[in-house]
């Protein structure tokens, strides 16, 4: 239930890529439930503004029952079930100037465990979106430089944290990886910088530089869990070709970093094509290939394949978005390897015909292999999860949300087979103040 508590308890910003001429993915600021995109329907800071600044101080109290409080598989005397109470303070400041807008949030969760009382805990969240395009521009006319950063506490390490997928490669805390109750710290952040070279074409540079922290563990992992940094960069030209399609190409490279050992480095090319059909729907997809060096012991290199699809459409009421990734991480767990990610997102919003009251569904689905190893200590896991619920807006400030889901969790180490699913049921109430 983590990143159902830190998407929506805090409002963590999502993973969002900035668009740059077709190298980027779509807009940020949206997601609070695993997987899906819907802050706007769960969150009453979610407002923009278009100049000044504004402090927005939200609370969030809830209540929910958690099948499997350790992220554990059935063990003969365990009892993995609680009813779980958590309080989240949070605040959102954003800032809209004539150079630079800001859109920023810090919150904490504390959670009571009403019958494993060990587990209480106090995490936290911070995150930060800066668009400093208009201040670039006073140097180059039309460049758009962003910066976006995300930093997770949490002792229940969250698999499907929101984030966008319709970009070149899948964020680690996006992917479907789940551990096993431990505290974690993530941190997240994206520079992008795109400059005009013609009316119709930039050149585009992005970077990326995540990190996977793991603390104390408060159940047994199955095999070591790897603290991990995980880099990636792109350089290419975008260029628009039509009114509805932009088409572009790029180098680019990653590498990866396991418990202060290198595990890989990777560099290829990758062609992207973005095109809108309508005002309604949006197409966004890439391709790529890469040729990886696995340091960990293998003298070998591989060649993986990626890219990326994904579908948007919405008529200003009902919207729904369609993900597909494939993109190279690195294990979190047992050996520090490459592995090749899949991921498949879906998520729904359709306001009822009740005022104020709107249903969301979300599905998600991830699974990995590594690259190069071995068959006897090969590493894979898959991950599903079903997201659903309601959301009634009492007041333009006050939020009441139910939600359910389900997970389940797979994965793999050689002949070794770990799993274990849980279903969470949770009643939030929201209430900001401005």
């Amino acid at each position: 239930m983590a990143s159902i508590i830190l998407g929506m308890g805090c409002g963590l910003c999502s993973l969002s890529q900035a668009q740059m001429g077709g190298m980027g993915g779509g807009s940020g600021g949206i997601g609070a439930i695993p997987g899906g995109n819907f802050e706007s329907t769960t969150d009453p800071s979610a407002g923009r503004i278009a100049a000044g600044f504004r402090v927005v101080p939200t609370i969030t109290v809830s209540q929910r029952y958690d099948s499997n409080v350790f992220l554990a598989a059935k063990s003969p005397g365990l009892d993995r079930g609680d009813f779980v109470t958590m309080a989240s303070p949070q605040v959102r400041g954003l800032f809209a100037g004539n150079l630079v807008s800001v859109n920023a949030r810090v919150g904490a969760i504390g959670q009571y465990f009403a019958k494993h009382n060990e587990l209480n805990n106090v995490a936290a969240n911070a995150g930060v979106s800066i668009d400093a395009s208009k201040l670039v521009s006073q140097l180059w006319p039309g460049s758009r430089f962003t910066v976006d950063d995300l930093y997770v506490f949490s002792p229940e390490p969250p698999a499907f944290l929101t984030g966008n997928l319709d970009t070149e490669e899948a964020n680690s805390l996006t992917r479907g990886f789940q551990a096993g109750r431990v505290n974690t710290q993530r941190n997240s952040v994206l520079v992008g910088l795109a400059i005009p070279l013609s009316l119709t074409t930039d050149a585009v540079v992005r970077y990326t530089n995540s990190f996977t922290h793991f603390g104390e563990s408060k159940v047994q992992q199955e095999g070591v869990l790897l603290n991990t940094m995980f880099q990636t960069y792109t350089v290419g030209l975008s260029k628009r070709i039509s009114l509805q399609d932009t088409v572009s190409g790029a180098f680019f490279g990653s590498s990866a970093n396991s418990n202060n050992a290198r595990s890989f480095t990777a560099y290829g090319g990758r062609v992207t094509w973005d095109h809108r059909f309508n005002e309604k729907l949006i197409l966004r997809s890439t391709a790529s290939v890469q040729q990886v060096n696995d340091s960990s012991g293998s003298t070998t290199s591989d060649i993986a394949p990626g890219g990326s699809l994904s579908v948007l459409w919405s008529d200003g009421r009902t919207s729904w978005r369609l993900l597909y990734n494939v993109s190279l991480t690195p294990s979190l767990q047992f050996v520090g390897r490459p592995i090749l990610t899949q991921v498949v997102d879906f998520t729904v919003i359709q306001p009822t015909f009740i005022s104020n009251l709107a249903a969301f569904a979300g599905l998600s689905y991830g699974h990995g292999n590594d690259l190069g190893g071995s068959s006897s200590a090969a590493i894979s896991y898959s991950s599903y999860g079903v997201s659903g619920g309601m959301s009634y807006k009492l007041t333009p400030k006050t939020f009441v949300v139910l939600t359910y889901n389900y997970f389940r969790f797979e994965s793999g180490f050689g002949p070794d087979r770990f799993e274990f699913d849980r279903n969470v049921a949770q009643l939030v109430l929201t209430q900001a103040f401005y």
